[in-house]
């Protein structure tokens, strides 16, 4: 695996103090915007060794980076600042070879070491093996209630922001990262011990003394809470994850992960009993939560896009019948992924873009550059597996468009170089 680093810290204010050569220049713009928060609590500034800080996101398409969060030296000050240092990979390895897993990277001390050079060689590594994940049965609910809670945000576009708290929460927030679906272990961003409790990112976990912001974007869940399972954690639940046992099969494979049918479900405290009649039987759909004018504008969206979720169900099964993109073998995904292993599908392949495509449509907010240039790079793949479905994508598009007064505008109209604004890949993409 080929890593490259970067450097950002403070010195006569923050900026890059170290970097591969090699990094995209877009990505280190990236890289460079400071959100994770600041503190001068020795304490803590103490722990980052033994208890790490650290950030997971995408960059790009293609890109994904795990940035850990190191004591910085004093400015000129005295105050204390802070080192983020970013091992940027594939998004292809952090899915495929690493499982999501960020102790894998987090173990390996060449790749957080500096000694003060302002150009970095990329480190190469060995494919590490794979690490080994127990959960006891109360971090196995635990673990499936977040999961349900981060889907159903995805569902409605809200950040979840967990509130510290004493129990063995490295391990819960690194299962969560390791048991997200393939299908959006590269959408979800989070932030883990962070000192900024309205970081943009998807998954937020606070560190000590850290109070969590309430807001209508927010949604604030703590570790006791006990809210109903969503399909996906459930079977995970009926799959032996309470016993030890992970159902990597339907990691890898399951399809609708924040495409649920109902719009949101607010937190519901709910007795043991409870959860466990929810793991017994199907769950039921709660009545959805009436749109009010307090709800952020992203939700009509997100509507939107999960109703295109119909459309290209019926993209897909036309294909079939007029046999547009569907008769295309094997080796086409393997053009779009030259490292995608021979037992994804085509029609599996297709929907992971599809969903990545409405993912993307459904949370708009915070745009970040060359998000249009994104999206229109994920059309394009699907227009080579599915050309019916990409067409219903770029109406998808213009809808929103449309949606939301001209603020997400089509690169269909607009060559992708003039737009770089638009839909917005991940909400804390951007932001460490």
């Amino acid at each position: 695996m080929k890593i490259q680093r970067h450097i950002f810290g403070s010195q006569k204010g923050y900026k890059t103090l170290a970097q591969t050569s090699s990094l995209d220049p877009r990505n280190l713009r990236r890289l460079e915007s400071f959100a994770f928060g600041q503190t001068a609590r020795a304490d803590y500034l103490e722990s980052l060794t033994a208890n790490p800080a650290y950030i997971c996101r995408a960059l790009d398409e293609n890109t994904f980076t795990l940035t850990r969060v190191l004591p910085g030296a004093p400015d000129d000050n005295g105050r204390a600042t802070l080192l983020l240092v970013s091992a940027i990979l594939d998004t292809h390895e952090w899915i495929c070879t690493l499982g999501g897993d960020p102790v894998a990277l987090l173990a390996r001390d060449e790749l957080w070491a500096w000694t003060g050079q302002q150009t970095l060689m990329p480190v190469f590594l060995s494919p590490p093996k794979p690490m080994q994940l127990t959960l006891d049965g109360t971090a196995a609910k635990q673990v499936a209630i977040l999961l349900s809670v981060i889907e159903r945000a995805i569902a409605s576009g809200k950040r979840v922001v967990i509130p510290h708290s004493p129990a063995a929460t490295d391990e819960i927030f690194r299962a969560t990262m390791m048991l997200l679906p393939d299908q959006v272990k590269e959408l979800v961003s989070s932030a883990y011990r962070a000192l900024n409790p309205e970081m943009h990112v998807d998954l937020c976990w606070l560190a000590e003394s850290v109070w969590p912001a309430a807001g209508p974007e927010n949604h604030i869940h703590r570790l006791t809470d006990e809210t109903p399972l969503t399909p996906y954690a459930i079977q995970l639940i009926r799959s032996g994850l309470a016993d030890g046992r992970i159902a990597w099969d339907i990691v890898r494979t399951y399809q609708n992960f924040g495409l649920i049918k109902e719009e949101s479900l607010p937190p519901k405290a709910v007795s043991k009993p409870a959860v466990e009649s929810n793991l017994a039987a199907p769950a039921k759909t709660a009545e959805p939560t009436p749109v009010t004018e307090t709800q952020p504008k992203y939700k009509h969206l997100g509507k939107l896009a999960r109703s295109a979720v119909f459309l290209a169900a019926l993209a897909v099964a036309s294909g079939c019948v007029l046999g547009v993109g569907i008769g295309m073998s094997f080796d086409i995904a393997k053009q779009l992924n030259p490292d995608q292993p021979d037992e994804v599908s085509v029609a599996q392949r297709r929907n992971l873009i599809l969903g990545r495509i409405l993912l993307k449509l459904a949370r708009p907010e915070d745009a970040q550059p060359d998000s249009s240039r994104q999206l229109r790079m994920l059309i394009e793949k699907l227009r080579k597996i599915d050309p019916v479905a990409a067409e219903l994508a770029d109406l998808a598009w213009e809808k929103a468009a449309l949606v939301e007064n001209g603020s997400i505008t089509s690169t269909k109209k607009t060559p992708p170089e003039v737009n770089s604004s638009g839909v917005r890949w991940s909400r804390g993409g951007s932001n460490p």
